[in-house]
């Protein structure tokens, strides 16, 4: 009783750390889109304006450095979206994972061989927002992994909800990999072996000369 006990309070600890978290890279997310953003839009329109205003003469003077100037404003306006995308995507938060997995897979499939086959629960779920996240970048990895290594014809994404579990398989039929030399950080996989287990979830990864199957089971509910 005593070990149960502990066992909870840590598991409750590490959901308030992991809520705690969340809150804070949606407010990063958000002080990111609405301060940083409306600064570099300000700059890149004065630059716009500074250009019009100039005399012809000086403006050809200095027309290499303002497109230099525009082009880095453009760059920190694109590194501005895609950190708080990192932070908390909104594809993900503005339709649900359901549907942000069948975009992502959508994208995944764009200009390429690849067949890419989803098994997904008709109706959207109200998910919590962190495990919806989890599983969310579980998937993103695995088929950035699949890319990168695997050259597979064919991926098929399943995931269903059963007792309380978010079930979700990757199949591809790549060339595999030696498990038993496994090297997480090489392949890509310490992100998904973390964000499973942050959950109380279950990791199994089976591959062979004729494609991995990856397999994860991550609670609804924290773990008590």
């Amino acid at each position: 009783m005593q070990m149960s006990l502990s066992v909870s309070g840590i598991s409750h600890e590490r959901e308030e750390r992991r809520g705690a978290l969340l809150e804070e890279r949606a407010a990063i997310a958000r002080e990111l889109h609405d301060e940083l953003g409306a600064l570099l839009t300000a700059a890149k329109l004065d630059s716009d304006w500074i250009e019009r205003k100039l005399p012809e003469e000086t403006r050809a003077l200095v027309a290499h450095r303002l497109a230099r100037l525009r082009q880095s404003l453009a760059s920190g306006i694109a590194l501005k979206r895609r950190i708080t995308n990192d932070l908390r995507p909104a594809l993900l938060f503005d339709l649900g994972l359901i549907e942000a997995l069948r975009v992502l897979a959508g994208e995944f499939n764009q200009g390429d061989e690849l067949v890419l086959n989803l098994d997904l629960p008709e109706n959207e779920t109200q998910f919590a927002e962190d495990v919806a996240l989890s599983v969310f970048r579980i998937v993103q990895e695995a088929l950035t992994n699949i890319r990168k290594y695997a050259h597979a014809k064919q991926v098929d994404i399943t995931l269903q909800i059963q007792a309380g579990v978010i079930d979700l398989t990757i199949k591809d039929d790549g060339v595999g990999f030696d498990t038993a030399q496994l090297k997480l950080g090489r392949h890509g996989l310490a992100g998904i072996k973390h964000r499973v287990f942050a959950h109380g979830g279950k990791l199994t990864i089976q591959s062979s000369a004729s494609g991995t199957t990856l397999h994860a089971e991550v609670p609804l509910l924290p773990a008590t």
